[in-house]
């Protein structure tokens, strides 16, 4: 048994299922614990104060580059950028082209709210800003923005709703399932080709991702597991012949329109095909073992 973080961990041969149940009891309790203080709608309170810093960065564009957040310049006692870098967004963005995104933050937000309540969602923004802020610290040059948690946020809807259709510029409809794919692949291919920094602010946007719904997908991996074990046992019992001939060996399956029988005069569950029915030594006493 092993001891993580205050919680008793027995890892089986299965170390990937301990951890995964592990990371679920630790969501739950933590969920818990900030239930009494969650906010209701969060996410619209996230869109207002991103559109009050976005028309404050139209009248003086120089702001904008004061709320986004980087390690360094908290360290030089710049602390406010740990709460606005929330609110920044980019203020050469059209008009147009902002609202579309808070209007789809909100609305992906609201579905996963709705599906976990309001303290899971709550929690799940409240990982992703502590992941962003101890990244921002690792890397202190690298610049830390609300697309972190907004990316995590659509992946997570996506999860929980694969076959929830967008329409791209309001005409092409496509799964959101197969944009979040897109997503990953430009996660997987920032791991990859990225330096560490880069590699670190984006693992940040994906950890709260892991640690909730990483669970779901090996709850996925072994349902998978267990239904084709299943199916194999199933193939498995269908292929045995259901009766066989005790003398000649042939069985239902080899002959299936061939008539077998039990003789009631052997001991066990002796079958016999049309040609030995009447034509066989009774098995009695030791031979029917």
């Amino acid at each position: 048994m092993n001891r993580i973080c205050g919680y008793n961990v027995t890892f089986s041969t299965n170390p990937t299922e301990q951890i995964m149940k592990w990371l679920e009891k630790l969501v739950y309790r933590m969920e818990r614990m900030i239930a009494p203080v969650a906010v209701p709608n969060l996410a619209l309170v996230i869109i207002v104060g991103q559109f009050i810093c976005y028309m404050a960065a139209q009248a003086n564009p120089e702001l904008y580059g004061q709320f986004i957040l980087t390690g360094a310049q908290v360290m030089d006692g710049e602390v406010w950028r740990l709460f606005t870098f929330v609110f920044a967004f980019p203020p050469d963005s059209m008009i147009l082209f902002a609202l579309i995104a808070w209007l789809f933050f909100h609305f992906l937000a609201s579905l996963l709210e709705h599906a976990w309540g309001t303290a899971k969602f709550n929690l799940y923004l409240l990982i992703g800003y502590i992941a962003a802020v101890i990244a921002a610290f690792i890397y202190p040059t690298i610049q830390a923005t609300p697309l972190v948690m907004a990316s995590s946020v659509f992946l997570a809807a996506a999860a929980i709703h694969p076959h929830l259709v967008i329409r791209i510029m309001f005409i092409l409809p496509v799964e959101i399932r197969w944009l979040a794919y897109l997503n990953w692949i430009g996660i997987v291919y920032m791991l990859i080709v990225g330096d560490m920094a880069l590699r670190t602010i984006t693992l940040a946007g994906v950890i709260n991702y892991l640690m909730f719904l990483g669970p779901m997908y090996v709850q996925r991996m072994q349902n998978y597991k267990r239904r084709a074990e299943w199916n194999e046992k199933v193939a498995v019992q269908k292929s045995k012949p259901r009766h066989t001939c005790t003398v000649c060996g042939i069985d239902s399956n080899q002959n299936p329109d061939m008539d077998f029988r039990y003789c009631s005069q052997c001991e066990g569950a002796q079958a016999y095909c049309e040609q030995h029915l009447r034509d066989h030594e009774h098995i009695v006493g030791r031979e029917a073992d």
